[in-house]
């Protein structure tokens, strides 16, 4: 086994043999294999052949697999239909007139709650739905679009059935009730009321009528359940019903409601009864109990009497009780009222948002299950998908999702339990009047990216009112409960894969200072590092852009493999950015290029062999944004005076085998990302009406052109660009489509989109303000228009808009929108009305089309170490525990700092936050640390080392005293003497100590015997070594004190009396 870091401030590897993908990361494992090969045996529908110009991609199609997987065409993600339709599809004659992208199902990636598509720039779409929308069919074992239509039963028994959905359900002929049948349990419910038995469907639902008198039992079905509606059209005194129920499996009464269990399992749970009026007043006074008997269970449902019985209520009222299926997998939807502050709408299939001055307040909860989305892609974008049935109020109203931050159960949620949410949400989404029959989209992108790197848990949004307390109004939307799936709630994302490739250097180099004139571009060895003599140095260059154009890097790792070094010692080896050009051929010590002295990445490599990886995705990244800068790499010391560092034989691109050779392994996405932004001001003026504004006077309409040169009509819009595009993108193309409904007449006109450079406000702009503002010297887009362009009277009308969106997206401050006038010194034949932001078809609003490359925030955080509090010692060591501070910063426009992430060697304890402290004590540690931040980006893991020893030596002894010639010492009388007369006395005393921390270092004596003793920092054990001076008298008693320290500076003391 073999240690591994990856950084991109320092990295070890020593022996790389396989590749993995882990959520679009490259994973380095330790084999034994090579690693080029196993690279490529690892993931071969990924990785294209080293130096191929062509890189393979996970989302391509043979032609066989297309025509048996691809099925019927239908709109885009956005699903920009024609809402007064009747048809969910456009045909192929009108798809021109649409500016959005087809997509094809995948028919064969469906599951119970997906929908998959491939888009045509090979990214792709799934569509999560909070209910199932497929059921496995038994006979052909394929996933086939729910179909909830009830018809006759083939069963003499029942009357009618429904098999075409997750569960199957019969009603008998005989008796009033239903059978329920999932997977492998089965439940039949009975009315011991009923004496009239005539059943009849409509849809998804089937009727008793008149079951008892003045009552009719209602069974509807729904994706995840049966509901059950016991209809009191009048009170006649009954508010008792039973039920019989039998069924293979053990109901048991849990946390406030009964469960069906089978085989130890929950499957199917009985919600709560509630009650409600014609009046939509709400009521949970419902006695509610299952009992079990010797046949099977009874079911009674009691209602409160003198609740049916109150002047207030209006009839017809339905009691709820409802069999709902416990779902292992998938979304839930409900909504809760401020003022049914216990109700709970879980099976509703209606939802509501909003607010109402008595006061009521409405709250939308969904949430989606994203869990079967495999890892290794990029997020486009995400948004949900709520179809309006309803409103209240006579504007549009701003609503937006809430990230939810608590768990919730929709059974069982009501206003009081409620849910946490994030303090910041979406952007708004202007619903209301004028959106009713239509889809309302709720962009969610940051959360899904959230969601699906792990960074946030998913508990799914809150819709509402951006403010709860102003303009009363609500909307209302259909649920997953709802019996046409069409119209059920779905989220949206795009997603485009993440490919990989190997690539090897164009060319390859190095040079030697001590054969400065001297080139090795023939050479199999490349050689950084240093002897005595002088330095080398590696040039490399690859060519990223020979993929193909506009890839987004999302990794990027040079990998030099080492076969021989000079010596020991670990050294920090560094990549720096060449800028300026230099030939293989040609190249020589005294010919360099030059580069960067700041290293873009760096390792520290030790005395071994193998593979050296440094991650180099922001230089990669920059060559692929701009090739031109592009003059390759190199590697060298980044400490080149240090001597008695080493250097490393490498192998370069002509060794053999050809698995050794230098390679680039990359991460990519292709595909531009686009986004779709409706305009936040948008008017026309007209000239014969100087003074006039007409952002009130028929407000879905647009007008431009004009009847003669004094009667012109110009249209202002403006688009909120850098609202919808995020931090660091590079905008491809732009594109303005207005929908032309009419025009005056036949006659061609040429119209210019012309850039505005003043500020202007819809609802006060009239065309004497519009002569005074200022506008771009050039028009970027001119276009023929009459009453046959494009495709007749009615159609789209595209203007290129692209270096407008540029520069507003750069500059927002500046995005004052444009004009679309008849072409500047002609004079205006015809006038072209087109549709405005307030149509009340949201597809035929205008629209800007902007594609860009860069996701987000694609820039890490950056992390600072601090030592906070520790008392320094000697040599770098500290003799006191360490407090180490951790902080993390975003760049300007990022999305945050989630986490920090740590750990001795390896950071793996992440703590959330942009801030973590670590307590160091005892013992020589390598703090390993990176931040991520709410985007999904990790900082490249660095290193800073912390020596801590807050104790001294241990177990200081004398172990000898020894004098250089015994013969001349003598005592006479008690008093010391020697013999000295000829030369000089030594008294030698040889000690011994331990430190098991920072390690012993130097033993230090005091001044005895008139001389202060030598020490010989322990090169032949510990000594002190007193050089007695010939002729000196005689010797009175000493004391002898030895003071050791350890490396950090901590010391212990011994005393030694010495009487001679």
């Amino acid at each position: 086994m073999v240690v591994m870091r990856i950084g991109g401030n320092m990295a070890r590897i020593e022996q790389i043999d396989s590749v993995r993908i882990f959520n679009g990361k490259i994973k380095f494992l330790m084999c034994t294999a090579l690693v080029c090969m196993f690279i490529v045996q690892i993931i071969p529908n990924n990785i294209g052949h080293i130096g191929s110009t062509n890189a393979l991609t996970n989302n391509q199609y043979s032609t066989n697999e297309q025509k048996q997987t691809l099925q019927k065409v239908e709109f885009n993600n956005y699903n920009l239909v024609d809402q007064d339709s009747d048809s969910r599809l456009v045909t192929d004659e009108k798809m021109s007139d649409y500016p959005i992208k087809l997509k094809s199902e995948i028919v064969s990636e469906r599951n119970m709650m997906e929908k998959h598509y491939l888009l045509p720039d090979g990214s792709r779409s799934v569509e999560f739905y909070t209910a199932p929308v497929h059921y496995l069919d038994e006979e052909s074992n394929e996933w086939k679009d729910i179909d909830l239509t009830i018809v006759p039963s083939h069963n003499d028994y029942y009357a009618f059935e429904n098999t075409k959905n997750i569960y199957k359900t019969y009603f008998p002929s005989h008796s009033a009730g239903a059978k329920f049948e999932y997977e492998d349990i089965w439940l039949h419910e009975i009315s011991l009321d009923a004496y009239r038995i005539e059943p009849k469907a409509k849809e998804n639902s089937v009727t008793y009528s008149n079951f008892i008198d003045g009552a009719d039992l209602k069974y509807t079905l729904e994706s995840k359940g049966l509901k059950e509606d016991i209809v009191l059209n009048e009170y006649n005194g009954k508010n008792l019903f039973k039920f019989k129920i039998f069924t293979n499996g053990k109901i048991t009464y849990e946390n406030g409601r009964y469960a069906l269990y089978y085989e130890g399992k929950r499957v199917m749970f009985f919600p709560k009864p509630y009650m409600t009026d014609a009046n939509d007043v709400f009521s949970e006074s419902i006695k509610f109990e299952i009992k079990k008997d010797r046949e099977g269970y009874t079911v009674i449902i009691e209602a409160d009497s003198t609740w049916l019985m109150s002047e207030d209520r209006v009839y017809p009222v339905k009691i709820d009780p409802s069999i709902t299926i416990d779902m292992v997998a998938g979304g839930k939807m409900t909504y809760v009222i401020s003022t049914a502050p216990t109700a709970n709408y879980g099976t509703s299939p209606y939802a509501i948002s909003g607010y109402l001055t008595t006061p009521r307040i409405y709250r939308t909860y969904i949430q989606f299950d994203i869990s079967s989305m495999q890892p290794g892609y990029y997020i486009v974008c995400a948004q949900v998908l709520l179809y309006q049935y309803s409103y209240n109020g006579n504007v549009n109203l701003d609503y937006s999702a809430w990230r939810i931050t608590s768990d919730w159960d929709e059974s069982t949620v009501n206003y009081n339990s409620g849910v946490t949410t994030s303090n910041t949400y979406a952007r708004n989404t202007l619903a209301g009047m004028s959106t009713i029959n239509s889809w309302l989209y709720f962009e969610i992108t940051e959360y899904m990216r959230g969601w699906y790197n792990g960074s946030i848990p998913n508990q799914g949004v809150c819709i509402r009112r951006a403010s709860e307390a102003t303009t009363s109004g609500f909307v209302g939307f259909y649920t997953d409960d709802y019996a046409t799936t069409s119209y059920r709630p779905k989220m949206e994302v795009i997603y485009s894969p993440i490919n990989y490739t190997l690539l090897s250097p164009t060319k390859d180099t190095y040079v030697s200072q001590i054969a400065p004139s001297a080139n090795y571009g023939t050479q199999n060895t490349l050689k950084f590092g240093r002897e005595s003599a002088g330095v080398y140095r590696s040039y490399l260059k690859f060519e990223p852009t020979i993929l193909i154009p506009n890839i987004t890097i999302h990794e990027a790792y040079l990998m030099i493999n080492c076969y021989g070094y000079s010596g020991p010692g670990t050294y920090g080896i560094g990549v720096y950015n060449v800028t300026s050009n230099w030939e293989e051929s040609t190249l020589i010590y005294n010919n360099q290029p030059s580069f960067n002295t700041t290293p873009c990445s760096t390792i520290y490599c030790s005395a071994r062999q193998g593979w050296f990886v440094w991650d180099i995705k922001e230089l990669a990244t920059a060559w692929i944004t701009n090739p031109s800068i592009n003059n390759g790499i190199l590697v060298k010391l980044n400490d080149e005076s240090d001597t008695n560092a080493r250097y490393y034989n490498c192998s370069s691109q002509q060794y053999s085998p050809w698995n050794y050779r230098p390679l680039l392994l990359l991460s990519y996405s292709t595909g531009s990302n686009y986004v779709f932004i409706p305009p936040d001001n948008d008017t026309y003026v007209r000239e014969s009406a100087l003074s006039q504004n007409f952002n009130g006077d028929l407000v879905n309409q647009l007008v431009f052109g004009g009847n003669s040169s004094t009667d012109e009509y110009w249209t202002f819009l403006r688009f909120p660009i850098s609202s919808y595009i995020p931090p660091a993108a590079v905008i491809t193309s732009a594109q303005l489509y207005l929908f032309q409904w009419n025009s005056q007449n036949a006659n061609p006109m040429v119209v210019e989109m012309r850039e505005v450079k003043s500020s202007w406000a819809a609802s006060t702009l009239t065309f004497a303000d519009a002569l005074l503002m200022t506008y771009n010297a050039s028009a970027e887009t001119f276009i023929a228009v009459s009453d046959s362009t494009p495709s007749g009277p009615q159609g789209y009308i595209t203007f290129t808009a692209t270096e407008s969106a540029k520069r507003w997206y750069s500059s927002p401050s500046t995005n004052y929108g444009v004009v679309i006038r008849c072409m500047d010194g002609q004079t205006p034949t015809n006038r072209i009305f087109v549709n405005s932001s307030e149509h009340n078809i949201p597809a035929r609003r205008p629209i800007l089309h902007v594609s860009y490359q860069v996701l987000g925030d694609i820039t890490p955080p950056t992390t600072t170490a601090t030592i906070m509090s520790g008392t320094q010692g000697a040599n770098g060591w500290y003799v006191s525990n360490v407090n180490l501070k951790l902080t993390a910063s975003d760049n300007v426009g990022g999305s945050g700092v989630y986490a920090i992430a740590y750990g001795e060697g390896t950071p793996t304890t992440e703590v959330i936050g942009s801030t973590a402290e670590i307590q160091i004590s005892d013992g020589q540690h390598v703090i390993a640390y990176r931040a991520r931040d709410i985007a999904g980006n990790w900082e490249s893991i660095k290193y800073v080392q912390v020596n801590v020893d807050t104790n001294p030596p241990t177990d200081l002894e004398v172990l000898n005293i020894l004098y250089d010639d015994g013969t001349k010492w003598f005592n006479q009388s008690g008093t010391a003497y020697y013999s000295n007369a000829q030369s000089n006395r030594i008294v030698t005393f040889e000690l011994d100590f331990m430190d098991n921390v920072s390690a012993p270092f130097r033993i230090v004596g005091n001044n005895a015997f008139g001389v202060t003793p030598s020490d010989n920092n322990g090169e032949d054990g510990w000594t002190l070594a007193y050089t007695i001076v010939a002729g000196t008298g005689p010797l009175s008693p000493q004391t002898i004190t030895a003071t050791a320290y350890d490396t950090a500076g901590n010391s212990k003391q011994i005393t030694m009396p010495i009487t001679l």
